[in-house]
């Protein structure tokens, strides 16, 4: 799974977990994550807003899967925590705009 990880991330945003001596990842995959995340992975207020403007204009096809809508509103709590300014389940859910009383 590490090296999916190194796959797909540019090398110099892992250089902080890689061993110099054996060039081998220190942690585990959780661990290297959290190290992305706390050091590059800031969402700005801006972004945040952006981010809720997408997910209020979702407009929910009620003939589409729910999960569509509860990945948004997941992603959308995600965004707050990483941005720290998390939203309450009820404050995401009340951003998605609802189509045919579903």
């Amino acid at each position: 799974m590490t090296s999916q990880i190194v796959a797909a991330v540019d090398e110099a945003y892992l250089t902080a977990v890689q061993n110099r001596n054996t060039g081998q990842w220190n942690g585990t995959v959780f661990q290297v994550f959290n190290h992305l995340m706390m050091r590059y992975g800031r969402i700005s207020p801006g972004q945040l807003a952006q981010f809720e403007r997408e997910t209020d204009d979702l407009m929910v096809d009620t003939t589409l899967p729910i999960e569509v809508v509860f990945n948004k509103i997941e992603d959308l709590l995600d965004y707050g925590e990483i941005a720290q300014a998390p939203y309450t389940q009820l404050q995401a859910v009340n951003v998605v705009a609802f189509v045919d009383g579903l």
